[in-house]
């Protein structure tokens, strides 16, 4: 996934950057600064819905799993 030229970033259950490819620090401006180990709080990164509302930690599709949602699919987040 590194080379598809889209940026991505692997969260853990509390909102913290677990993985982030290259791409995605250039996107939102923290190339070289390190965004793993940040939570995505100490970024200028906010998730949002497909409406643009910012969405709460609650509402994250991880979380959701985690407190017994079951499996998801098609789940659609941005950021900005």
């Amino acid at each position: 996934m590194e080379d598809t030229g889209s940026g991505y970033l692997v969260l853990d259950a509390t909102g913290r950057i677990i993985h982030a490819n290259a791409r995605m620090e250039q996107i939102i401006g923290e190339q070289g600064r390190g965004l793993v180990g940040k939570h995505t709080s100490e970024t200028v990164l906010h998730i949002v819905d497909p409406t643009g509302r910012r969405m709460s930690r609650e509402e994250l599709p991880g979380v959701r799993v985690l407190h017994g949602s079951g499996p998801l699919r098609d789940e659609l987040l941005g950021f900005v």
